[in-house]
């Protein structure tokens, strides 16, 4: 008796304070031992489930507002980069990029075989997919003043991300102006405007590796202690992840007879980065994210953006040469 009272109020409460815990088989197995318990024993772990369940947010807030369809004209396939304004790519972008953080189990984070995490890899080929875009808007113009026009633009999408809180779209539009084939375009870099000059020097300073991208962490978790919906910049926590899980999962005993020891630091750090990581997720549970997906525009604006138009590497560095020749 003392057991089962013992091992339901603490399942209880677990579920109570931590119910993302329970995904998957982990709520199976909370469910198949309900059942095999005296039913009086049951009622405990039963209320505090319902109330958890009853108690999660329910999306109701929209982050952002609809484009005007009466005002804005686009035909699928008939329009470019810079027939959309900087507020509605960053806003759609965003859209896309949380739709796809909240997809991502805690299971998909825990495993360590890559081959089997659709919307962890997922998250990443998208971030990555935005950079090369980044440059292959950029170089793909051999006429120096539209190539000014693009680089402002993805610096003013840049700030809209910011404004956002989402990180992760920032230092990929970052790190796309900051690739090779761009970085290397000095003639026109010194045809941007000097506000534009000014703006961009002050990000280099703010999104440097200073610190392990000190500014960018200390803002994630500051807008998050704001209670404000954030994306976290994902290439971080993709290194956090893998730099855990290469120690190992057993510390070496003095002797080979000796039980193996469980490395409980890994476990710590482990258990460590997954709440940071739910947090993050928790920032974004208010928001609907899919209030806009009947608004026409905006549709059409995140088809584009799902489909980005890009070039490989090498191609993007031919280019590049191609407007500008000299290094």
């Amino acid at each position: 008796m003392v057991t089962f009272i013992s091992v339901t109020f603490f399942l209880s409460g677990w579920f109570e304070v931590q119910y993302l815990d329970f995904e998957g088989r982990a709520l199976q197995i909370l469910e198949n031992f309900l059942e095999e318990i005296p039913h009086d024993y049951q009622i405990p772990l039963i209320a505090k489930i319902q109330n958890a369940i009853k108690s999660r947010p329910v999306p109701t807030l929209y982050l952002f507002e609809p484009s005007n369809d009466t005002k804005v004209k686009l035909e699928p396939g008939k329009f470019g980069f810079l027939d959309l304004k900087s507020r509605q790519i960053a806003e759609q972008w965003t859209l896309l990029d949380m739709r796809n953080f909240v997809a991502i189990s805690r299971n998909e984070y825990i495993q360590m075989d890559k081959h089997n995490n659709p919307n962890w890899d997922r998250m990443l080929k998208r971030g990555a997919l935005l950079s090369r875009w980044v440059a292959s808007e950029i170089v793909q113009n051999e006429q120096t003043t539209k190539r000014v026009t693009v680089m402002k633009r993805f610096i003013n999408i840049l700030m809209r991300f910011l404004e956002n809180n989402n990180f992760n779209g920032a230092m990929c539009i970052w790190g796309g102006l900051n690739t090779v084939s761009v970085h290397r375009l000095h003639k026109t870099k010194k045809k941007l405007t000097n506000k534009t000059n000014d703006i961009w020097s002050a990000l280099e300073k703010r999104l440097s590796e200073e610190n392990n991208f000190g500014y960018v962490r200390k803002a994630s978790k500051t807008a998050l202690a704001k209670n404000e919906p954030v994306v976290p910049w994902f290439e971080l926590i993709n290194k956090s992840r893998n730099s855990v899980c290469e120690y190992d999962d057993y510390l070496p005993t003095i002797s080979v007879t000796d039980p193996p020891l469980l490395n409980f630091s890994k476990i710590k750090l482990m258990g460590d980065q997954i709440l940071s990581f739910e947090k993050f997720k928790q920032s974004i549970e208010n928001i609907d994210l899919f209030h806009e997906d009947d608004n026409k525009v905006d549709s059409i604006i995140r088809t584009y953006l799902e489909h980005l138009p890009t070039f490989p590497d090498e191609v993007l560095y031919r280019m590049s040469c191609r407007c500008e020749s000299g290094d």
